[in-house]
């Protein structure tokens, strides 16, 4: 994350943003299969996350699509958490 907001500075006077991704629990193909074999990890991890359940990969898609276009030509040096709101805790 600090490299992030270092690397936003430097780059800021070309017009050049950057900007952090942080997910959280993510139901991957390896973690659907580990997850497979330690169902009660997976269901202790659940329960800590606000909204119940977690992530799919596609739901990244859309943030990634974001901070690539235009739409977020004025954002730099960001934090982007999505992870269900796990890290509220």
């Amino acid at each position: 994350v600090q490299f992030t907001r270092a690397t936003a500075v430097d780059w800021a006077p070309h017009r050049i943003t950057c900007n952090v991704i942080c997910p959280g629990g993510f139901m991957t193909e390896p973690n659907v299969l580990w997850s497979q074999s330690h169902p009660e990890v997976i269901s202790g991890f659940r329960q800590q996350i606000p909204l119940g359940d977690f992530g799919q990969p596609e739901d990244l898609g859309p943030l990634a699509v974001y901070l690539a276009s235009d739409a977020s030509r004025y954002m730099t040096g960001a934090t982007l958490v999505i992870d269900g709101g796990y890290s509220l805790w």
